[in-house]
């Protein structure tokens, strides 16, 4: 997963920076338009989780705990089809990180 912020022009014609995520199959999923304000507000959570889980399962606790208080604790959020695809793109990066880390240390 890459995250590239951009310059863009929207309808309206106003610049401001966009934040996509570019995702192994070609797609990106576009933070500002693809998901809602508590989506973007998990998905922080989420990065951070990602960089310091000592395990997948801890990854995916550390999820379910996330969705479930929401965002500023207003409750569950419903996971759309684009969190779901950069969730499962970070899974996948963090197996390959863990790997890399055993292999390391081995």
């Amino acid at each position: 997963m890459i995250l590239i912020p951009i310059q863009s022009i929207k309808e309206s014609h106003c610049k401001h920076n966009d934040m996509l995520i570019h995702l192994d199959d070609n797609t990106a999923v576009d933070t500002d338009l693809d998901l809602s304000a508590e989506e973007r507000h998990v998905l922080q959570k989420l990065l951070c989780y990602k960089a310091f889980v000592d395990s997948l399962e801890e990854f995916c606790r550390k999820k379910e705990q996330a969705y479930s208080v929401g965002w500023n604790n207003s409750g569950p959020i419903r996971e759309s089809k684009a969190l779901a695809n950069v969730v499962k793109q970070m899974e996948k990066e963090l197996e390959a990180k863990l790997k890399n880390e055993n292999t390391e240390e081995s």
